[in-house]
């Protein structure tokens, strides 16, 4: 649970501060709109990798997981990128 908790909290602390710079007039809407996708495309991801990476499992490794997971994710990644292109 509080390893849940430490990963989770931070998260959305980060998107209450975003939300709450946003409203007030210190960005313009352009900048606004640069740091919302800097923080979506390259730090939150860095962040929520960081967090994963660090986490310890209890009771080591889950090999059924490692064997569903990597196939899905293998598979349904270039599908999501190719698909949302813009």
């Amino acid at each position: 649970m509080w390893t849940t908790l430490t990963i989770v909290v931070p998260v959305f602390g980060v998107i209450l501060l975003g939300f709450l710079f946003g409203k007030t007039p210190l960005f313009p809407p352009a900048g606004v709109k640069a740091l919302t996708n800097l923080v979506f495309y390259i730090a939150m991801p860095c962040f929520l990798f960081r967090s994963m990476a660090r986490l310890e499992l209890p009771g080591g490794a889950f090999p059924a997981f490692d064997v569903t997971h990597a196939p899905a994710t293998a598979d349904g990644e270039p599908v999501g990128v190719l698909s949302f292109r813009g």
